[in-house]
């Protein structure tokens, strides 16, 4: 008569046996569509909510995936290489939110990067439509983002989509101004989690609003010799320069020391504003506050 154990050790093998039969029998999944949708989620498609975005999109046109998984990154490196003439991002001063403040108060460098980008991505550019697709996977994704945790790529989604946005409304430059591109720059999480709010019809981010309640918006002040520590004041203190509308300050002396090196900046974001740009060189600095 056998032993206790080895009829146990027998029925161990026997249930191996079956799991690994039971996993022969299923087939292998398809990771296409799971890499195309990394930067949402690796869930199952059909048990994912979307967040009131419309993602449909017939699954041959795989143009519009990888141009939403690649443009952030090549819309980076293009900025990176008018501003430095380096195809490499090597500073580790110059992250990507740095980068793209620059180029905002530059102008003309922004609005290149974005005439290249078209360049490379024609197929893409050319459809309004998938434009809009781009868009709204940015906010399901940045919104999946939020839920999980990972701030800092829900924050570069904000910046994709913003980008985007700048781009459909290019024909009307003073919208450079209106969207305050430069607040999704220099946004903190509790913003950031605000501009998702707005962007999505489902409840999924009820209970992130309840962790971030009493945090308050913040944001940073233009003079780099702000004495306030990190330069960090809330965010409805901040005063916009009327005329260029992408920088802030936290108070009139800030802004007085910094003219110097705004006034120049602001002169070239005017010329697309459609501004009197001999007005703005001949006006005193505290006259530009909001």
């Amino acid at each position: 008569m056998p032993s206790r154990k080895k009829a146990q050790g027998k029925a161990r093998k026997a249930a191996k046996a079956d799991k690994a039969k039971e996993a022969a029998s299923v087939p292998p999944k398809d990771f296409t569509e799971v890499t195309l949708d990394s930067w949402l989620t690796c869930d199952d498609e059909s048990e994912r909510c979307k967040h009131g975005c419309d993602l449909s999109l017939p699954k041959s046109e795989h143009d519009c995936r990888d141009f939403a998984m690649r443009y952030a990154n090549d819309f980076l490196i293009e900025l990176c290489r008018l501003q430095t003439g380096d195809h490499v991002l090597t500073s580790t001063s110059t992250t990507s939110n740095n980068l793209v403040g620059q180029c905002l108060q530059q102008g003309k460098s922004f609005v290149a990067a974005i005439d290249n980008m078209e360049e490379k991505y024609p197929e893409v550019f050319d459809s309004i439509i998938k434009l809009k697709w781009a868009i709204s996977f940015y906010h399901s994704r940045g919104t999946q983002d939020v839920i999980n945790g990972n701030m800092k790529r829900a924050h570069h989604a904000a910046i994709c989509a913003t980008l985007i946005n700048v781009y459909l409304s290019i024909d009307d430059l003073t919208d450079l101004s209106t969207m305050k591109l430069y607040d999704i720059v220099q946004a903190n999480d509790k913003m950031i989690l605000t501009y998702f709010r707005k962007r999505t019809s489902c409840s999924c981010l009820d209970e992130k609003r309840k962790e971030y309640k009493g945090v308050k918006k913040t944001g940073k002040c233009c003079n780099d010799q702000c004495p306030l520590p990190g330069r960090v004041a809330e965010r409805s203190s901040l005063l916009y320069c009327t005329a260029c509308k992408l920088v802030q300050y936290c108070s009139a002396e800030c802004q007085k020391v910094n003219w110097k090196y705004h006034k120049h900046q602001c002169t070239s974001i005017a010329k697309l504003n459609s501004l009197d740009c001999e007005y703005v060189q001949k006006i005193a600095p505290t006259d530009l506050l909001l």
